[in-house]
């Protein structure tokens, strides 16, 4: 089985706790029994995580002194981030966020591009335009000897 991404842990983990009955604490030796192939220093870094990002929360219990019967249980806001795809859909949706924002700043120089070069065909008209005007009047008023 290939190693699991960090970001796929996380989501594993969060399903753990979502199992069954989300409401209720679960052992940290029992998440860690369903994590397979994930070391016990791994699935404790992942919990925390989940912790920190307010998805999952440890049971408060000062007298617990094993680690390994610490329990953890998922959020409300757990729940909704799984719902939509939890990290990985988290990541999916950055991505295409990305690819967005890439195709419109690529428009966006096209378009820039283009507006520049009509600028340019637009000023040399109006310089031209200018200069047989000037010519005509030059023509019209004699301000020229070789005109008369």
């Amino acid at each position: 089985m290939a190693e699991l991404t960090p970001t796929q842990k996380l989501d594993v983990a969060l399903s753990i706790l979502a199992e069954k009955n989300p409401s209720f604490y679960k052992e940290f030796s029992a998440i860690a029994m369903q994590m397979e192939g994930i070391s016990l220093v791994d699935t404790q870094l992942v919990l925390e995580k989940l912790i920190k990002d307010g998805f999952a929360e440890q049971q408060p219990n000062r007298l617990e002194t094993d680690p390994l019967k610490r329990k953890f249980c998922i959020t409300f806001e757990g729940k909704l981030h799984l719902q939509r795809n939890g990290y990985e859909g988290e990541s999916n949706r950055e991505s295409a966020e990305n690819i967005r924002v890439s195709a419109v700043e690529a428009f966006q120089q096209a378009q820039a591009a283009r507006l520049s070069l009509l600028t340019a065909w637009i000023a040399g008209g109006t310089i031209a335009l200018a200069t047989i005007e000037l010519w005509k009047m030059a023509l019209e008023y004699h301000w020229f000897s070789f005109c008369h």
